[in-house]
């Protein structure tokens, strides 16, 4: 029997992440790392700190996301550990 098709909305990724998909993660990551380094970038955070950032959102969300209301998408969720990481 094949696999199920692996999601690919933002919520069913998040829903999936919350079920401990961890391709999932890894989907919303190449999703959205490159936009999350641009921005960081764009807001004058040191190069080599970018890198960290990324992985810590990312990390957070892994722990979190059993907890988190997945309609509410990934970029609610990356700008709040984003600024919470700023403090």
């Amino acid at each position: 029997m094949p696999a199920p098709p692996a999601p690919t909305s933002e919520e069913h990724l998040l829903a999936a992440v919350a079920a401990g998909d961890q391709t999932a993660l890894a989907r919303l990551y190449d999703l959205h790392a490159p936009a999350l380094t641009r921005e960081l970038a764009a807001d004058g955070v040191p190069t080599p700190t970018i890198g960290t950032i990324v992985h810590n959102l990312f990390l957070q969300l892994w722990v979190a996301a059993p907890r988190l209301d997945p309609s509410a998408g990934f970029t609610t969720y990356a700008r709040r550990l984003l600024e919470d990481a700023a403090r």
